[in-house]
């Protein structure tokens, strides 16, 4: 319902990539945590399209840039970055990193959204929304954000099985 003149919605842009960030990859991403899709695939915009449903007309897929990494320390993880198409308006998703357990087949998916004063990290679990309490700068660099849900996923990871490792050894005290 916007202009009978034609014009497009200025909030045409805010509900593409609300769909893309909280609809279509978390689909994606269930699709590969159940083992129907191997990782690969989580690099090609083709795949998000297929899930996109009512949604592929509204979403500028050719402005979205995708790309990956292993890590050489952590050969078993893999992080992806999703850059979203703009416009950004407050609160809306900037971009989204997964990152890969390619060991446990699990995978962690983080957003950058358009904030007062920078941009906050959210982690999306299921249906439900972590706000890391974390906020950075608004920049086009992504560096910064990679590099912090990084600490997030694979840091923590480790310090987490480790601890697990320890109780489980019986090695833990507890004073």
């Amino acid at each position: 319902m916007w202009n009978p003149f034609k014009k497009k919605d200025p909030l045409e842009g805010q509900r593409a990539n609300y769909a893309l960030a909280f609809d279509i990859i978390p689909r994606v991403l269930n699709a590969f945590r159940t083992g129907n899709m191997p990782l690969t695939e989580l690099e090609d915009v083709a795949t998000f399209i297929k899930f996109a449903d009512d949604n592929k007309k509204i979403i500028k897929w050719k402005k979205i840039t995708i790309f990956g990494a292993d890590f050489k320390s952590y050969q078993d993880k893999h992080m992806t970055i999703i850059r979203f198409p703009e416009p950004f308006t407050l609160s809306s998703a900037k971009a989204g990193i997964i990152v890969v357990d390619k060991k446990y087949h699990q995978a962690r998916y983080f957003t950058l959204e358009a904030s007062f004063g920078g941009c906050m990290i959210v982690e999306i679990l299921e249906q439900n929304r972590n706000n890391t309490g974390i906020t950075i700068a608004d920049k086009e660099d992504l560096t910064e954000f990679a590099s912090i849900v990084f600490s997030l996923a694979i840091k923590q990871e480790e310090k987490k099985r480790a601890s697990a490792e320890q109780i489980a050894k019986g090695t833990s005290r507890c004073w």
